[in-house]
This record gives C-alpha cells, structure tokens and sequence, in this order.
C-alpha cells in the first residue's frame, strides 16, 4: 500500500511576508524592526543596538513571525507589554521601541483572521473608539482656540 504524507499548509507570517516581499525569510525580523520601529527612534537605533535595548523587540518580532494567526499575534504583544525587559524611561516615556500598533497592522495585511483584520488597532479589552474621544475632543479644543485667535 502506498504511504500518503501529509505536509502542513499552515503559513507564518514571516513566510507569507518574505514571499509577497521578495526576501529571503532570515531578513524577515531586520525588515520588519525597520518597518515597526517608532520614526523618532530611527536615528538613535544604530546606537542602542550596541547594547541589549531592542532585545525585547526583537523577540516580539522573531514570536510574531513564528505566527500563523492574528490571535497569536495579539497574545505576543500582550506578553511583550508585561514584560520586565520592556520597561525603562527610554523604552516607557520616549518610546524608544518598535511600535506594537505598526506590528498588528502589517500582520493583519498577511494573516488570516478576518475579525482580527478589523480589530488590528485595538489593544486586548481596549475598544479603540474610546481611546480616540479624548483625543479628539483636544484636537477639537485646539483648532477652536487657534481658529478662535485666543491665546493661552
């Protein structure tokens, strides 16, 4: 009798990535870091990567692309926000990491989970609308004193 093989079909998101990207899948975590990292960090990275800083990102990203579902993902940046190595006053107050908003939107583009895709910017137990009132009623409060010609 012939012996079938079954070969798993799942894909992680670092594969899914590199293949629509055109890279090879050990790139996958340098892209990706560049790609995630907060815009104003850029310019100090080549100099905290001397150390340990971005250790924390790194494994984020390296658990992330191991991923194969959004759930996944949002459980890994769960784990990443408790983290012990991911506090400190560059990291907490100057946000000197990788951006865990950046990081489910660019898995939500690869990762199957419809649901998932549509919640990316939510934070676990955070609706995103009532992150975004306040916000909002500032910038409103803002634009009315600038509009307004008051001044402070």
């Amino acid at each position: 009798m012939a012996e079938i093989q079954v070969r798993s079909v799942v894909s992680t998101f670092s594969k899914l990535y590199c293949e629509r990207q055109g890279c090879a899948v050990l790139e996958f975590r340098g892209k990706v870091f560049w790609l995630t990292l907060h815009w104003y960090a850029v310019p100090l990275a080549p100099l905290l990567m001397i150390g340990r800083h971005f250790e924390s990102d790194r494994a984020l990203i390296a658990v992330c692309g191991r991923a194969s579902r959004m759930r996944q993902v949002f459980e890994a940046i769960a784990d990443y926000s408790g983290n012990k190595y991911n506090d400190g006053w560059l990291r907490r107050q100057v946000k000197l990491r990788v951006s865990t908003r950046r990081l489910r939107r660019l898995a939500a583009r690869y990762l199957p989970d419809r649901k998932a895709r549509r919640d990316c910017d939510e934070s676990p137990g955070t609706p995103r609308s009532s992150r975004r009132r306040g916000d909002e009623s500032l910038l409103q409060r803002v634009l009315l004193h600038v509009l307004r010609g008051d001044r402070a």
